[in-house]
């Protein structure tokens, strides 16, 4: 079994690694297990032929799924090889840094603002300069985000192709 795919039943609490270790699982156990896997498995599947289609991300003892980058409104790095996910109004933490992400999003939808930061261009709703070069984005929920000269350039292009301000 792929140590990610363990990593994860055992952080969502289905077994334990002594079970896990041994193959030994209680019924139900191993059925949840099995689901999950077949999720996991899905996803990658899914993600190998066109990009992110989904995310697992941790819920108390288990895991769900958020479906389709439509959800994903934007993503903020939190500590090393973390992020935060907002997506509809909810906050996911997820064990995955940004510059992995970026590289899963899709480029037409999702442009990197800040060292800290990737929104969901359709999200944008203004962009103002500051005296630096840097700008500051107002995202269609209200949120006030900075954006860094070392992103301004592209960012701006990547608004311009997709008509957005």
């Amino acid at each position: 079994m792929n140590k990610y795919v363990l990593s994860a039943i055992l952080s969502a609490g289905l077994a334990s690694p002594a079970l896990a270790g041994q193959g030994h699982c209680a019924g139900s156990d191993q059925s949840q297990i099995g689901q999950l896997i077949a999720r996991f498995k899905a996803a990658i599947i899914a993600h190998d032929q066109q990009g992110l289609e989904a995310l697992f991300v941790p819920d108390g003892g288990s895991w769900f799924e958020v479906l389709g980058e439509d959800a994903f409104d934007r993503f903020q790095a939190r500590k090393p090889d973390h992020a935060a996910l907002h997506a509809g109004g909810q906050l996911h933490l997820l064990r995955e840094s940004l510059q992995r992400l970026v590289g899963r999003l899709d480029p037409a939808q999702f442009i990197r603002i800040h060292r800290s930061a990737i929104v969901r261009l359709d999200r944008v709703a203004e962009m103002q300069a500051l005296f630096n070069r840097d700008h500051l984005l107002r995202l269609r929920d209200g949120t006030v985000l900075r954006a860094s000269r070392t992103y301004v350039d592209v960012l701006r292009a990547a608004l311009l192709a997709n008509g957005a301000p």
